[in-house]
């Protein structure tokens, strides 16, 4: 059933999905400004997995790579109106690099496509922009 909302979802995205070790892969396209009819779209990665207790569906965007160097205030000051995710710092990947990603969860018991899609474009959108603003460039990091 799970499998079922998040294909439709991505439908709804018209976005390529893939499934792979327990997780699906949303490739979602969005606009830093979706005002500007010359803007180029942009590609996203979503990442979907249930947690443990199947209760949940997490969302996880990677913005890019953690340094000190990094002005994050101004994106922090952004999440303010965050309705439904939160930045954070994940746990050092397989070469030891942290990296900045956006997340949400959604509880799965009301779950329906239409919801699905509506959190993935907002997780997207918010990865994509601070990634834009962090680096200037897109990160294609899983």
């Amino acid at each position: 059933m799970l499998d079922e909302i998040v294909r439709s979802a991505a439908q709804l995205l018209d976005a390529p999905v893939q499934h792979e070790a327990g997780s699906w892969f949303i490739d979602v396209w969005v606009f830093l400004d979706p005002h500007d009819p010359d803007a180029e779209p942009r590609r996203q990665i979503v990442q979907l997995f249930e947690g443990e207790a199947h209760d949940l569906l997490y969302l996880s965007s990677t913005v890019g790579p953690y340094s000190d160097d990094l002005a994050l205030a101004p994106l922090l000051r952004q999440m303010v109106g965050a309705m439904h995710c939160s930045l954070y710092l994940a746990a050092p990947d397989p070469e030891g690099v942290e990296h900045l990603k956006v997340s949400a969860a959604v509880e799965t018991s009301t779950l329906h496509p239409e919801r699905l899609a509506d959190l993935a474009r907002e997780v997207a959108v918010f990865a994509d922009r601070f990634e834009a603003d962090l680096f200037g460039r897109e990160v294609d990091v899983r």
